[in-house]
């Protein structure tokens, strides 16, 4: 299951940024997780924002969503499958 994360606009100063990631780290890593950025090659400030975490199941996905939006973060979510099961 894949996790969607969008950390705060890119308007954030550096040092801002810096910290919501620290923080993001840290929360996904307490799954044994890892986040990982969406558009890694983008100099795109917008698309930059964006970060994905690969969960094994549904409830895994689900509780990093639940503790990530405890963070200051735009938006976190489960991504809908493509195909139904």
């Amino acid at each position: 299951m894949e996790v969607i994360i969008q950390i705060s606009t890119p308007a954030e100063s550096a040092e801002r940024r810096q910290e919501q990631l620290i923080g993001l780290h840290s929360t996904v890593a307490a799954f044994g997780l890892a986040l990982e950025p969406m558009h890694p090659d983008t100099h795109d400030q917008v698309l930059s924002t964006y970060f994905h975490v690969w969960a094994p199941d549904e409830q895994t996905a689900a509780r990093v969503v639940e503790a990530v939006q405890k963070l200051p973060v735009a938006a976190a979510y489960v991504k809908p499958q493509s195909a139904p099961p």
